[in-house]
C-alpha cells in the first residue's frame, strides 16, 4: 500500500551499552538499571533517573502510580471520530519540567490482527483482538516553551521515546528495589539518542554492500561530516520532492498506512520471555509509528500491526545467521511465502521486520556492529519488502524506521 509513498528519511539510531548502576540524586540510593538501559559515551555522559508522576489535565497531582490501560475497544471506522481521552504525565529531567499529553494508538494493531506461535509442524494460530494494544500510547512532550512528539506505553511504567529539539530521549523503569513499598516514587531512567561528534553510532553501509541492499552499523566518528552532507542532501531532495507532489498528495489523501507482519525468533523470545515478548514487540512498534509521526515526513504514516509471529523453535526454510546478507535473503524469501496475495486478506502485509537478537553482521558470518539490512526501494516488491533488524532494547524501534525508510 506505499507503493506510492515518497519517503526517503533515514533514521539515526543510539546504540546503548552496558551500565551497572545508575545514581538517584534525590536520595542518595543506588539504583539497578538493566544492560539494555545504560550506556557509555566519550564525553561521560550518562543516563538520569527521574520519577515520574501521573497528573490530571490542569496540572494537579493524580498518583506515583504510572500504569495506564484505556478501557473499551474502539471500532475501525470510528476512530478518527471518536478519540479517546488523555493521560497525563510529568516529570523533571535536566532541570526543567516535562509534561506528557497522551491517548491511545488506535492503528498500532489491525482490527484482524493475528497472533502465531510456530514451533517447527506445531503451530498454534489466535485470531482476534483482545486489550493488548490499551496501554500503547503516542501524543505530545512539552518543556519550557519546546513542544515534541512522544511514543510511550504505559503497560507496566513508562516506556519508550520523546523528542525535543534537542534530540530523542529514551525512558524506561529501572529496577525498583524489593524493598520499595507500594506507592512511593517509581524511579525511571532517562537516556538520550546520541548524535554529537564522539557519540554518533549509525553509518550507512550502500558503499559496501550491492546496490540492493542498505544496512545500520556502528561507525567511527570520522563519519560524521559524510552523514552530515548525506542527511542535508535529504532533507532537501524530501523538501522538494514534497513540493512538487503536494497538491496530488492532496487531492488523494493526507494519510497512508503499511500494514506491517513482525517476526520474533526463538532467541528474542528467550530473552525477554515468553510472556512479555508481545507486549515488548507492541512497545517496538509503537515507536516506530511514533517516528513516522515526526511533522518532518509531510502525510501522516500509519504503521499497523497485522501479524506477529513468534518463533518458538527452527523453522523450515528460515535460516537466521550471524551472516546478515544470507538472514536477509532467506528471510525475504520465506516471508513471501506466508504472504496471501489478495490485498483485502486480513493478514497480508506490505512489509515483513525479523527482529532477532542475533549478533548480524553484513558480509560476514561472524559477530559485527551491524544492526540492521533492507533491500533498496523493495516496498512494491513482495520478495523484497522485508528488513532484519538486531534487538538492542528500545533503540531497534529507530533501527526498524531506519530500515523501513528505504521503502
Amino acid at each position: 500500500m506505499l507503493c506510492s509513498l515518497k519517503c526517503s528519511l533515514l533514521f539515526s539510531l543510539h546504540f546503548v551499552f552496558i551500565l551497572a548502576a545508575g545514581h538517584d540524586e534525590q536520595s542518595g540510593r543506588l539504583l539497578s538499571l538493566s544492560k539494555e538501559q545504560g550506556y557509555f559515551s566519550q564525553s561521560g555522559s550518562g543516563p538520569s533517573i527521574v520519577h515520574p508522576v501521573r497528573i490530571s489535565a490542569d496540572g494537579e497531582f493524580v498518583s506515583h502510580s504510572l500504569s495506564h490501560h484505556f478501557k473499551g475497544r474502539v471500532r475501525r471506522e470510528l476512530r478518527l471520530l471518536s478519540p479517546e481521552g488523555q493521560v497525563y504525565y510529568k516529570l523533571s529531567y535536566n532541570g526543567r519540567t516535562v509534561i506528557f499529553n497522551l491517548t491511545r494508538n488506535n492503528h498500532l494493531l489491525s482490527t484482524e490482527y493475528i497472533l502465531e506461535r510456530r514451533n517447527g509442524s506445531s503451530n498454534r494460530t489466535e485470531h482476534g483482538l483482545s486489550e493488548g494494544n490499551s496501554c500503547h500510547l503516542l501524543g505530545t512532550v512539552e518543556a519550557p516553551d519546546v513542544k515534541g512528539t512522544a511514543a510511550i506505553s504505559t503497560c507496566n511504567g513508562l516506556k519508550g521515546f520523546f523528542s525535543l529539539p534537542e534530540g530523542h530521549f529514551f525512558i524506561e523503569p529501572a529496577q525498583k528495589l524489593p524493598s520499595e513499598p507500594a506507592g512511593t516514587p517509581e524511579p525511571h531512567v532517562v537516556y538520550p539518542r546520541l548524535v554529537e561528534e564522539n557519540q554518533r553510532r549509525k553509518r550507512s553501509l550502500e558503499s559496501k554492500q550491492t546496490p540492493s541492499s542498505c544496512g545500520v552499523q556502528d561507525a567511527p566518528s570520522d563519519s560524521l561530516q559524510v552523514e552530515k552532507e548525506r542527511e542535508e542532501w535529504e532533507r532537501e531532495h524530501w523538501r522538494g520532492e514534497a513540493q512538487v507532489q503536494s497538491r496530488w498528495q492532496r487531492s488523494v489523501s493526507r494519510e497512508r498506512w503499511v500494514e506491517t507482519m513482525v517476526v520474533a525468533d526463538s532467541k528474542l523470545i528467550e530473552y525477554h520471555g515468553s510472556d512479555n515478548v508481545e507486549s515488548y514487540i507492541f512497545t517496538i512498534m509503537n515507536m516506530v509509528a511514533g517516528i513516522f509521526h515526526d511533522a518532518s515526513i509531510g502525510n501522516a504514516i500509519h504503521v499497523i500491526l497485522v501479524r506477529l509471529i513468534l518463533l518458538q523453535g527452527e523453522e523450515k526454510g528460515l535460516k537466521i545467521a550471524h551472516h546478515a546478507d544470507t538472514t536477509l535473503s532467506s528471510f525475504c524469501a520465506w516471508q513471501k511465502n506466508l504472504n496471501p496475495q489478495s490485498d483485502t486478506h486480513p493478514a497480508h502485509h506490505d512489509l515483513a521486520v525479523l527482529i532477532t537478537r542475533k549478533d548480524i553482521c553484513a558480509g560476514m558470518n561472524q559477530p559485527c556492529e551491524t544492526l540492521g539490512l533492507s533491500h533498496l526501494s523493495g516496498m512494491c516488491q513482495p520478495h523484497r519488502s522485508c528488513n532484519i533488524n538486531e534487538d538492542s532494547g528500545l533503540p531497534v524501534a529507530f533501527t526498524v524506521a531506519h530500515e523501513m525508510g528505504h521503502r
